[in-house]
């Protein structure tokens, strides 16, 4: 992919304080982690709590350029993708997308059927991307029912795997 050589690898919490150095200001960390402040190692911590979060991030030359959480909800086969981010300097490059590749052939692993995402509606890059990877927008009626319990609206995308 445009010349990266890279591996998904499990998340280590040595790379917490890099990865959360990668959303700039206030919109794009609500954006990406529905937060308002930098988060700390012991956020990144607070959300790999759960059994069912699997965190990755994207390596390249074994420094991290892209990371990325899959929710698995066992019981009814599914998995969302959440807090994808990619290091700046390589937005618009093509690493969002293979990250996102990456989590798709790992999302098999957990014996799942459906993949979902939730996406901030004024993040197009993300909704653009996630479209060529086949996600596909649910019928409003489905996505104003997800949205209910939310703190915000999201666009709510699914593919099959």
């Amino acid at each position: 992919m445009n010349g990266y050589t890279c591996s998904l690898e499990p998340f280590a919490p040595g790379a917490a304080n890099v990865v959360a150095g990668w959303a700039s200001g206030p919109r794009e960390l609500e954006d990406w982690a529905s937060i308002l402040e930098t988060p700390l190692a012991s956020d990144f911590a607070a959300w790999h709590a759960d059994p069912d979060v699997h965190a990755f991030v994207l390596q390249e030359a074994d420094a991290p350029i892209a990371y990325g959480e899959c929710w698995v909800d066992t019981a009814l086969r599914e998995i969302e993708f959440g807090r994808l981010i990619v290091e700046p300097a390589r937005r618009g490059r093509g690493i969002g997308a293979l990250l996102l590749q990456r989590l798709i052939e790992r999302a098999r692993e957990f014996a799942v059927d459906t993949a979902w995402v939730r996406v901030a509606p004024r993040n197009g890059a993300a909704l653009a991307c996630y479209s060529r990877a086949g996600f596909e927008r649910v019928p409003p009626e489905e996505q104003r029912e997800f949205n209910a319990p939310q703190p915000r609206d999201y666009v709510w995308m699914r593919r099959a795997l």
